[in-house]
């Protein structure tokens, strides 16, 4: 069960990465991504649904109006970050009017940005389309990896996502971003040494969905935002460091002992406010990067502790 769970979090922050993309790009207005996203989400949505997606802008070019297209199963996607209705409108008119009704009784809408919420029903003579249901996203996705019960399955997608995503995502921003992946080496030989920390020990395992939704409810979108927006910018950063690092077990007990303690003090510090400890258990360890006379990366330590927060060794139960 907690290996599901482990690879569904992996899936959900693999695609931020898209999304973040999107988003920017989008800003400074770059559809180029479009493009992309139509081959990506293809071999997705095929993957995840079983289905025969295949890109009608190559085997049907004169189809402007869909991206992708199943004849078997009937299925017509449309894939696009504009999340404005007037889009939504001037698509569902043109597979009406093009009458690919004819050849796909089912039509979608991928917005690859956040959907916006909307419950409008479009009625043609021939077929109707419910914003409500029919405009996806990627919270749709992640509802439909999550209903897969072949574990082999949902391993395969997530390495799928890894190596489409994440890796060559992050192998060009360490290239030119060392000082996040130094951040992080040296906060771990620094936290893992004997002489920085005493002996901490747990009563309980760990239990990562009760400190976040239960203890920290008050907390909990602020919590998981923040690690999901920095997650884009930090993880592979730290699974560099991880990899270049000698940590053993023990190293990783000592690690997670001295950070249970230390952080356990800013946040009975901090009256029980994970936001407010947080924010002053980073300005502690900047603190000590200044004293060492380290340059650091202010937003990979705060990254970095939030992960352990995750893994219960910052604010344990």
């Amino acid at each position: 069960m907690r290996n599901r769970e482990v690879l569904i979090t992996k899936i959900i922050s693999h695609l931020a990465i898209l999304k973040g993309e999107v988003s920017l790009r989008s800003k400074v207005n770059l559809q180029d991504i479009n493009i992309h996203a139509e081959q990506f989400y293809k071999i997705m949505l095929n993957d995840i649904l079983d289905i025969n997606l295949e890109n009608i802008n190559i085997v049907e070019q004169n189809v402007a109006v869909i991206d992708l297209g199943d004849r078997i199963n009937k299925i017509a996607i449309q894939v696009t970050s504009d999340n404005s209705k007037n889009k939504i409108k001037e698509t569902v008119s043109a597979f009406n009017e093009k009458e690919l009704y004819k050849h796909y009784n089912k039509l979608k809408i991928l917005v690859i940005k956040d959907k916006i919420k909307r419950d409008d029903v479009i009625k043609n003579d021939n077929f109707s389309f419910d914003m409500g249901k029919d405009v996806i996203d990627v919270p749709y996705i992640i509802t439909k990896i999550q209903d897969i019960d072949d574990l082999d399955k949902v391993i395969k997608i997530e390495k799928w996502l890894s190596d489409e995503l994440v890796h060559p995502y992050y192998k060009s921003k360490i290239e030119s971003k060392p000082n996040e992946v130094k951040t992080f080496i040296n906060l771990i030989d620094f936290i893992s040494d004997e002489d920085n920390h005493k002996t901490f020990k747990t009563e309980d395992e760990p239990d990562p969905k009760y400190k976040i939704e239960k203890r920290f409810k008050e907390y909990a979108t602020f919590l998981k935002k923040l690690y999901s927006d920095l997650y884009l910018d930090y993880a592979y950063a730290l699974e560099l460091a991880e990899n270049n690092t000698d940590i053993s077990s023990v190293k990783i007990r000592k690690i997670g002992a001295y950070l249970k303690d230390v952080s356990n003090k800013h946040l009975m510090s901090s009256d029980n406010n994970p936001e407010d400890a947080l924010e002053n258990l980073s300005s502690f360890f900047n603190d000590l990067f200044i004293k060492e006379g380290l340059s650091f990366d202010q937003m990979a330590v705060k990254f970095y502790l939030i992960h352990q927060l995750i893994r219960c060794n910052v604010f344990p139960n």
